[in-house]
């Protein structure tokens, strides 16, 4: 299991932080917060971009 930070996601996906916290506190991404540390599973940022992707296609 590989464990991202939200800069590292932010990167990836060329995201401000802020729109992937806004997105981890409404549950669109499933995130950990650990104290004020948000963290992302890769599994669960594959899942969310292809979720990202169906969103477009309609």
């Amino acid at each position: 299991m590989t464990v991202l930070t939200l800069k590292e996601v932010a990167q990836r996906l060329k995201l401000h932080p802020n729109t992937l916290r806004r997105y981890a506190k409404q549950g669109k991404l499933p995130a950990m917060k650990f104290g004020r540390v948000w963290r992302i599973e890769e599994e669960d940022l594959k899942d969310f971009m292809r979720a990202m992707k169906q969103e477009v296609k309609r």
